[in-house]
């Protein structure tokens, strides 16, 4: 609707995740280098941590795409069921092991026979569970059978499981289970300079090619959204709407901070120092 206003040609703060726009921060490009140094020494689980909004799926999905498919078997929930007896069949599914009728002591050994059978042929099993910390202490710990299994000193399935920062304490009871975590991620929001640079990132990808926003108007985006991803993008996007609407030449300070008190995704402890002018940020 705008951005032809704006002079862009594609939408530049789309909520889905667009690989067209992709941009890590420190704490993306330190998790990308664990969950990387994991998948190559097979190790058996990484816990993955952060807000909402913070680019977890969004990075799990960049790591999917990377591996070469002939290596790795990936089975993958992002959102995972809540029944006891759900689980497995689902990652059955996933890893395209036929689905039996016989309870979870059956299908565990049908999911640890394919298991053990990849490995020995060179292909390593990845399971991928997202919001994890919703999954009940049962599921958890026929996650911990099938993370259990050790062969030639290595593990032949590596299990990522990747939540809120309340996913260390749901899994705290199941010590055995946590203690095959070696890798922990943790995902942090930007920081204010890269909270800057994502947004003029996104802008130049999108096709502009002067400067929309003002430097108040990104001080008080870093402001309300905390440096949280989906909290920039929401923003950015309803200020992007809103000057077109009242047919401005920038995206203004008080642009944000009025779209900022009409909407909902205000963070309660936003990030007010450290602003650095666009005008000084490097291209």
């Amino acid at each position: 609707m705008y951005l032809g206003y704006w002079g862009l040609v594609a939408a530049p703060f789309p909520m889905a995740p667009d690989p067209r726009f992709f941009f890590l921060g420190s704490s993306h490009q330190s998790a990308l280098s664990k969950l990387y140094y994991g998948m190559q020494t097979c190790s058996p689980g990484i816990l993955v941590t952060g807000p909402h909004g913070a680019g977890k799926t969004f990075m799990l999905r960049l790591l999917i795409h990377t591996l070469p498919p002939e290596k790795y078997n990936v089975g993958l929930l992002f959102n995972p069921p809540l029944g006891t007896d759900q689980l497995l069949p689902e990652l059955m599914y996933q890893l395209d092991v036929p689905i039996s009728n016989g309870g979870p002591q059956e299908q565990l050994r049908e999911l640890s026979d394919r298991i053990i059978s990849d490995h020995l042929r060179g292909i390593h099993t990845l399971l991928l569970i997202d919001e994890a910390q919703l999954l009940p202490p049962e599921s958890l710990e026929q996650l911990r059978v099938l993370a259990n299994y050790q062969l030639d000193a290595q593990s032949p399935v590596t299990l990522i499981l990747s939540g809120l920062p309340s996913l260390r304490p749901t899994l705290a009871p199941n010590v055995a289970l946590l203690q095959r975590f070696a890798i922990s991620v943790s995902i942090t929001p930007l920081t204010p300079r890269e909270t800057v640079r994502y947004v003029l990132h996104r802008l130049r990808c999108a096709g502009a090619v002067r400067a929309i926003f003002t430097d108040e108007a990104l001080q008080s985006v870093q402001r309300h959204s905390g440096g949280v991803p989906r909290l920039i993008n929401a923003l950015c996007d309803a200020s992007l709407l809103e000057g077109w609407t009242e047919r401005r030449t920038y995206v203004e300070g008080y642009l944000v901070e009025k779209v900022a008190r009409a909407s909902a995704f205000r963070v309660a402890s936003p990030v007010a120092a450290g602003f650095m002018p666009a005008s000084e940020e490097a291209p």
